[in-house]
């Protein structure tokens, strides 16, 4: 038991030292397995969502097209659905934070009926988050790290979809190495096309015990705290009103907050 202890707490440090060292790289190198996987799919992309992407995004109202990303995805199911925001506590959680930060108008979500989602609804969410966290929305369809990332969450939907139905298909190669290999493929390209490694810049200063950085960050959020948060429970409490409620634009104001809390856009 001792060794196995030794062992993980080595692996730990060397994890940490590994880390550390994260900081002192200025930018990442495209290896051309990226460049292309990605070429590949903006081509893929726009021979079904036609050239700029415009079937996917509109250009000027910036609209999203669901009808064409879930007829892309072969349509909704009845097995997909997750399960409903009011029985796993969202608007409770919800209500206590607002209340906590606006005394004088309090919200309380726990009037909105709750809200069944599946799992579009949760793709939906995580595509506007990554439209939101884009520096220049303009250019955002021909950026190739938006390309990648959307992408990557299209193919673990994919693969959720081939789990959910494997008992029947007996398809064991798409589970567990043709999707598998495909999200891996477009992670590393979007890490690798949309600096992620930032990320892991911050985790590294915390690690590092860096007070400049530490002090910058309790700054930042104390302000979050004052001025955005009960703009942010305000706008989310208007998009769980609505019926049916768009996850997308929910997605996106999610995104709109954690550009602001990590100082951090997704660029190409």
């Amino acid at each position: 038991i001792g060794m196995k202890v030794y062992q993980m707490v080595s692996m730990l440090l060397l994890s940490l030292m590994t880390l550390n060292q994260v900081n002192e790289v200025e930018g990442r190198y495209v290896t051309r397995a990226s460049r292309n996987l990605v070429r590949h799919i903006r081509r893929r992309m726009e021979r079904t969502y036609g050239l700029g992407l415009t079937g996917l995004i509109h250009p000027v109202t910036k609209a999203f097209n669901h009808e064409a990303v879930i007829r892309q995805r072969g349509g909704r199911k009845e097995n997909e659905v997750v399960g409903n925001t009011y029985d796993m506590g969202l608007h409770h959680v919800l209500g206590f934070f607002h209340r906590m930060v606006s005394q004088e108008n309090p919200t309380y979500f726990e009037e909105i009926e709750g809200k069944q989602f599946d799992r579009y609804d949760q793709v939906s969410f995580v595509y506007g988050w990554i439209v939101a966290l884009h520096a220049d929305p303009d250019t955002m369809t021909s950026s190739n790290c938006f390309l990648a990332a959307f992408e990557a969450v299209t193919q673990i939907d994919y693969l959720m979809a081939d789990w959910a139905i494997v008992d029947e298909t007996k398809n064991y190669f798409n589970v567990f190495v043709y999707g598998p290999q495909h999200i891996q493929g477009n992670l590393a390209a979007s890490y690798e096309y949309c600096n992620l490694y930032i990320y892991a810049t911050q985790l590294s200063y915390i690690f590092q015990f860096d007070y400049g950085y530490l002090s910058e960050l309790g700054t930042r959020y104390s302000m979050l705290l004052s001025t955005e948060a009960e703009p942010f429970l305000t706008d989310i409490y208007a998009l769980l009103a609505e019926e049916p409620t768009d996850w997308y634009l929910v997605g996106m104001r999610w995104g709109l907050l954690w550009q602001i809390m990590f100082d951090v856009k997704l660029e190409s």
